[in-house]
C-alpha cells in the first residue's frame, strides 16, 4: 500500500517536543496516538501541534476527539469502568485477584470531529456518520 510506520515511543515531555520534531522531519501524513495517560496529559500540545501542519490525528478514547482529534475508536470508557466497578467489588468481597477472569471490551465507540475533518478537507462518508456514537459538530 505504500505506507510508512513510525513509531515515537513518549513517555516523558521532553520526548513530545522529539516525536513533534520527527513527525516534521519525516514528514508523516497521519498520527496515530495511542491512548494512555501521558497521550491524555499532553494531547493538546500534540493535537496543536498536528493541526499547525494539516496533520490528521486519530485515537482510542473520546477526550482526543473532543480536544480536536479527526475521530476515536475505542472501548466505551463508562462501560470499562463500570466492569472494572464489578471487579473491584468482587475482590471487596473476598474473591482473590487471581481467580478472577481477564475480560475483554465488548462495547465500542466511535466519535468524530466534522469541525476539524473540514479543517483537513476530509469529507467523511455519510455511511460512517451515521453508524458514529458520537458527531462532534
Amino acid at each position: 500500500m505504500g505506507i510508512n510506520v513510525g513509531f515515537c515511543p513518549m513517555s516523558q515531555r521532553g520526548d513530545v517536543d522529539a516525536a513533534c520534531r520527527r513527525v516534521q522531519a519525516e514528514e508523516f501524513q497521519a498520527i496515530s496516538l495511542l491512548a494512555d495517560g501521558f497521550a491524555l496529559q499532553y494531547r493538546q500540545k500534540i493535537l496543536d501541534f498536528a493541526d499547525s501542519r494539516g496533520i490528521p490525528v486519530v485515537s482510542g478514547w473520546p477526550a482526543f476527539a473532543q480536544s480536536g482529534a479527526l475521530f476515536t475508536y475505542g472501548p466505551r470508557l463508562n462501560e470499562s469502568y463500570r466492569r472494572l466497578a464489578y471487579y473491584v467489588a468482587r475482590v471487596l468481597r473476598g474473591a482473590k485477584p487471581q481467580d478472577l477472569p481477564i475480560e475483554r471490551p465488548s462495547v465500542f465507540e466511535t466519535i468524530i470531529n466534522l469541525p476539524t475533518a473540514k479543517k483537513l478537507n476530509i469529507e467523511i462518508p455519510r455511511a460512517v456518520l451515521a453508524r458514529a456514537d458520537e458527531v462532534i459538530g
